[in-house]
């Protein structure tokens, strides 16, 4: 994961693996088409925090 969007997000490795695995089929349908565009970045960054927020929230 870029430093950049690590430190904007707070997502840290811990966080990327669950997101990871949460998210299985978006993230084979995103490296067959990954965002190309900085809102496509931001768009992808703001479905994985949300993944990350209903992860916490059923822990």
């Amino acid at each position: 994961m870029p430093k950049a969007v690590r430190d904007a997000t707070n997502i840290y490795p811990g966080d990327y693996l669950l997101l990871k695995q949460a998210s299985d089929s978006e993230s084979l349908a995103m490296r067959a088409d990954p965002p190309s565009t900085d809102e496509g970045l931001r768009q992808l960054v703001q479905r994985a925090l949300a993944v990350r927020a209903k992860l916490r929230a059923d822990n």
